[in-house]
């Protein structure tokens, strides 16, 4: 059975929205991880079965994972 990452993400007490809410609260901007997690289930929603995330100290990666996971 596939998980239906789309249905989850809508959930409207999700954690991906508190989460997301959390961030936009603390930085004011969630735009970038928005899309990055946008990328990313759709990239594992295709069968995707790895990945890295990488980037500059402080660019926000691990919020994104958080989001991500949520």
């Amino acid at each position: 059975m596939a998980i239906d990452f789309q249905k989850l993400k809508r959930t409207p007490t999700s954690r991906y929205l508190r989460q997301i809410e959390r961030v936009r609260h603390i930085k004011g901007y969630v735009k970038s991880i928005e899309e990055t997690v946008e990328k990313t289930i759709d990239n594992l929603s295709k069968g995707a079965n790895r990945l890295a995330i990488y980037g500059e100290p402080q660019s926000g990666k691990t919020e994104m994972m958080i989001a991500l996971s949520a």
